[in-house]
């Protein structure tokens, strides 16, 4: 194996670790770390020089703009916090205009399933908690009704299933 291949399949490994960490810190904490983000940054820009496919890296800048456009509006509005905007932005920077569609479309259906799955164990939790007369300060967060959804979950799971749609990962000697 040459140096490049070493490099593209350390950067594949360390992109799976980024995702994990963003929906576990997601998840635990309601917080994604900028650290996180700026990693996912770094790893592109190291890979690119290593790819064995052609990338249009002005495609990829354009799909990293759009998400980040769209995410402050989401976030302005409230329905992002702002790590998942960060998280996913920097995420978007490794698909090109014709694969982002396929990562929103996994990341937006597994952010609805997954909105839809807390709303009925948070109905579930509530009921159980009060028949069981336990202090709302001792419920954990995430079954809190009202709390938001941790979307840095369905960011991390949507790109996972998508991540055959990078063209960098389809240069990656597997």
């Amino acid at each position: 194996m040459d140096i490049g291949a070493i490099t593209l399949l350390a950067v594949a490994f360390a992109f799976g670790g980024c995702l994990v960490a963003i929906a576990v810190c997601d998840l635990g904490s309601y917080t994604i770390p900028n650290a996180v983000c700026v990693a996912l940054l770094w790893l592109f820009v190291v890979a690119v020089p290593f790819a064995r496919v052609d990338i249009s890296l002005l495609s990829h800048l354009y799909s990293f703009l759009i998400v980040l456009a769209a995410g402050f509006l989401a976030f302005r509005f409230g329905l992002f916090g702002g790590g998942d905007v960060k998280s996913w932005a920097a995420i978007a920077l490794w698909y090109d205009l014709g694969s982002l569609s396929a990562q929103v479309f996994h990341v937006t259906l597994l952010g609805g399933m997954l909105g839809l799955a807390l709303v009925a164990l948070r109905r579930v939790a509530a009921s159980q908690y009060v028949q069981h007369h336990v202090s709302f300060s001792r419920v954990p967060r995430l079954f809190r009704m009202g709390e938001p959804v941790p979307y840095g979950v369905a960011i991390a799971a949507g790109t996972a299933l998508s991540a055959g749609h990078i063209d960098l990962f389809r240069s990656f000697p597997l």
